[in-house]
C-alpha cells in the first residue's frame, strides 16, 4: 500500500522527526504523489505522516504540499534521488567573473582593492543608460 511507501522511506531518513515539513514533505514527494494517483485522500497521507514522526496537521500539509510542488514546478522529478550523507559536489575549476574594466588585484592589499573597486564604481564606465545621463548633468 502507499502508505506503507511512505512510512518505510520517512524512517529510512536520519532526523526525519526534526525537519521542518516542507523538507519532510520535499524529500517524500514522489511517494506522496504516488499515493496521490492511487486516489488516497490527504487525510490518510497525514496519518501516514504523523506514524512516521511528522507532527503536521491536515490543513498545513495542504499548504505545504503546495508550497513543495511550486518549488519543484521547474525541477525534474527524481524518485528516490537522495544524496549520499548529504555531500553535494560542486566544480572548483570554475573562476568568479570580474567586473568590466577591473584590474587584477592578486597583489594589492586588501584596502587597496576595495578602494580601486569603489574608485571603478565612482568613475568607471556603466552599461546603465540612467546611471551615464546623471553622471553627464553633474
Amino acid at each position: 500500500m502507499s502508505t506503507d511507501l511512505i512510512i518505510a522511506a520517512a524512517r529510512r531518513i536520519k532526523g526525519f522527526e526534526k525537519l521542518p515539513v516542507t523538507a519532510q514533505l520535499s524529500l517524500l514527494l514522489a511517494e506522496i504523489e504516488a499515493a496521490r494517483k492511487h486516489r488516497l485522500p490527504l487525510q490518510v497521507i497525514c496519518e501516514a505522516l504523523n506514524e512516521a514522526g511528522s507532527k503536521v496537521t491536515l490543513r498545513y500539509l495542504r499548504e505545504a504540499l503546495s508550497v513543495v510542488r511550486k518549488r519543484n514546478q521547474g525541477t525534474p522529478a527524481a524518485p528516490h534521488a537522495l544524496p549520499a550523507a548529504g555531500i553535494v559536489k560542486t566544480s572548483q575549476t570554475t573562476k568568479p567573473q570580474q567586473t568590466p574594466g577591473a584590474v587584477e588585484s592578486e597583489n594589492l592589499t586588501p584596502k587597496e582593492a576595495r578602494e580601486q573597486k569603489a574608485e571603478a564604481y565612482v568613475t568607471g564606465t556603466s552599461s546603465n543608460p540612467l546611471l551615464n545621463r546623471q553622471r553627464e548633468n553633474k
